[in-house]
């Protein structure tokens, strides 16, 4: 795993290792959320955001060895979740990272940074999420 990258739904048993308390965003990060969830489309979508320890973290590049600083989300398209786990506080960047995820399904972690990098230098973010690739089919 790596900072970025997102997951399908993962089954409750699997997620057993990384049950920890369901914090609330401070008020920035929800405005944050709340701000860039309308803006791609995604204010019918519950966002959750968890955080967990860098002990539950396991990183293969690394000899599967524990301890790795993590920010990643997990979609559920069938009720419309996202769940945002971090190991740190998450910042903007962060958010409009791991929403594009969940907007974009179907785009490469090098899609998904590029947009995010794009999209906090501008002033109006509006006009260049419109410019981009047709809206992913919510099944």
């Amino acid at each position: 795993m790596s900072v970025g990258e997102c997951y399908q739904k993962q089954t409750e048993s699997d997620l057993s290792l990384i049950k920890s308390r369901c914090n609330y965003p401070s008020p920035p990060q929800r405005n944050s959320i709340a701000f860039w969830q309308l803006l791609l489309g995604l204010d019918n979508w519950q966002i959750k955001t968890i955080r967990i320890s860098e002990m539950q973290v396991i990183d293969d590049h690394y000899g599967d060895i524990p301890g790795h600083e993590f920010v990643g989300v997990t979609i559920d398209n069938a009720i419309r979740c996202a769940t945002i786990y971090h190991t740190r506080s998450i910042f903007e960047d962060d958010i409009i990272h791991e929403l594009l995820h969940v907007r974009f399904q179907d785009w490469t972690e090098e899609e998904v940074v590029n947009s995010t990098n794009k999209l906090q230098k501008l002033d109006n973010p509006k006009s260049y999420i419109a410019e981009l690739k047709p809206i992913y089919t919510f099944k």
